[in-house]
């Protein structure tokens, strides 16, 4: 294990929780006003 991978693993490890979380307010931010014309 050199640096350069524990660097790799490391930032990886933040990025990945960051673009999920991204990924998951934009859907909801456009899900919601559709779910929200949906049910009235």
């Amino acid at each position: 294990m050199t640096s350069a991978f524990l660097r790799r693993v490391l930032l990886g490890g933040a990025i990945l929780p960051g673009a999920a979380s991204a990924v998951f307010l934009t859907s909801g931010s456009f899900l919601g006003p559709l779910l929200n014309e949906g049910r009235t």
